[in-house]
């Protein structure tokens, strides 16, 4: 699966420091993080689809958020299984999580606890990944620190993280279960993944 996490073309002053963050992962292993910076939806729904051919993934994970939605509508239009993802949209366990980003999050921590797992040797994922801090909140929900408080500390937005994260937003069937090889049918972790 693929995930990304789109940023501005860099016109808005504000996003500046923000790229756009693309993570590679197949089971227990995120092989390949890219980054761009300045780039226009076009290019990077082009980007999107020439690695859809390229490495025929079961999914891509988009942030539909913002400018992510102009790239999934070009990704629909061309037949690419791409599937938007809203940040601040209800968790799949509500009970548990306050939105679908704490809940992606918390499902890639598991992922990395229930190891062993893989990484790309990019100290920026690595920072990205630890960046936002939990939420303490009465009701007990995961939540996760918000970019714009953690704009106040000094940090910028975690793409790399983000778009990993984004990894796990579904759990997705393969392309083609004929290419596959199926063990037990139980997921490879506790996690699911």
């Amino acid at each position: 699966v693929i995930g990304c996490d789109p940023a501005s073309d860099g016109v808005d002053p504000s996003a500046k420091r923000d790229r756009t963050a693309i993570v590679f992962r197949q089971g227990r292993t995120a092989f390949r993080c890219e980054a761009y910076h300045d780039w226009n939806t076009i290019q990077v729904a082009n980007l999107l689809s020439k690695y859809n051919e390229q490495f025929q993934p079961d999914a891509i994970f988009i942030d539909k958020g913002g400018i992510g939605a102009g790239i999934y509508d070009q990704l629909v239009s061309r037949n690419v299984p791409v599937h938007g993802v809203m940040f601040g949209a209800k968790a799949n366990n509500e009970e548990l999580h306050l939105n679908k980003r704490a809940e992606m999050w918390w499902t890639m921590k598991e992922w990395l606890e229930d190891g062993p797992n893989r990484l790309p040797n990019e100290p920026s994922l690595i920072s990205d990944m630890t960046a936002p801090k939990p939420v303490e909140r009465h009701d007990r929900k995961r939540q996760l620190e918000s970019k714009k408080d953690m704009a106040k500390r000094g940090i910028r937005s975690p793409d790399y993280g983000d778009a990993l994260a984004l990894t796990f937003a579904e759990i997705v069937e393969p392309r083609d279960p004929n290419t596959r090889s199926v063990s037990s049918g139980q997921p490879a972790t506790k996690a699911g993944y």
